[in-house]
């Protein structure tokens, strides 16, 4: 069997490589064996410094999670204090996106502008 894993969680999970202190370098989310195969950009930890924090989620729910594990955690090098060696902060862009297939590309831009500068707006005002 893969990576000598003999279950792996229910539909889609979050997932968190951890350093030997315990704190966060990485968070993601997938399905099947993703927390146990090797990623592009960020080395894999030994097998018990990968940490399911939730399973059995769509993947809409996955992705919300994973967005605010990173907001919260913050990444290296693009948010102040991160700790996080994600490179990208694309779940809520991902969702918004698989969430309106039927609009085309310049439709699906106009909206994500939008919220952006919704986004961008609201932290004005606080």
């Amino acid at each position: 069997m893969k990576n000598n894993i003999k279950y792996y969680p229910e539909g889609f999970y979050v997932y968190a490589y951890l350093r030997d202190d315990g704190t966060p370098y990485y968070i993601g989310k997938g399905n099947g064996d993703r927390a146990w195969t090797k990623h592009e950009n960020v080395d894999k930890p030994q097998k018990n410094l990968i940490k399911i924090l939730e399973s059995n989620l769509t993947e809409s729910e996955a992705l919300d999670i994973e967005t605010k594990l990173i907001k919260k955690h913050g990444r290296k090098n693009y948010d102040e204090n991160g700790i996080l060696l994600n490179k990208k902060l694309v779940g809520s862009i991902q969702k918004m996106l698989n969430e309106k297939e039927n609009f085309n590309f310049k439709e699906k831009l106009k909206l994500f502008l939008s919220n952006l500068l919704q986004k961008l707006h609201s932290k004005d005002q606080d």
